[in-house]
């Protein structure tokens, strides 16, 4: 809940519980989504202040979810990037992956020596 808009929230407190019960969890993530970018825009911020991204363990995998303005996610991405990469580089024998895979699955093409 964003401070100074709990009078919003409070209103969307029976919808999120009927999604919730109905187990609608897109349209549940949908609404407070919506609720956020909502509140978001009336803080009338500058877009960096308004940067965040979470990182979850979940069992045995990770959840990533975030918001950024568009310089920070290049950043971001550029850095997922090189580091995705720089594994599948390696990997690249094991994994059996040709630059035209790498092309037709939308994976950025690095010429870098093997």
């Amino acid at each position: 809940m964003k401070e100074g808009h709990e009078a919003v929230y409070a209103e969307l407190v029976p919808q999120l519980i009927e999604l919730a019960r109905a187990c609608e969890f897109r349209d549940l993530d949908n609404v407070i989504s919506y609720y956020r970018r909502c509140s978001d825009d009336l803080d009338d911020r500058p877009p960096q202040e308004k940067n965040g991204v979470f990182l979850s363990e979940v069992g045995d995998r990770f959840a990533l979810n975030g918001d950024l303005d568009t310089v920070s996610g290049g950043y971001l991405r550029a850095a997922l990037s090189a580091a995705i990469d720089d594994e599948v580089s390696r990997r690249r024998p094991q994994l059996g992956i040709t630059e035209r895979g790498r092309a037709r699955h939308g994976l950025p093409f690095v010429s870098r020596p093997r």
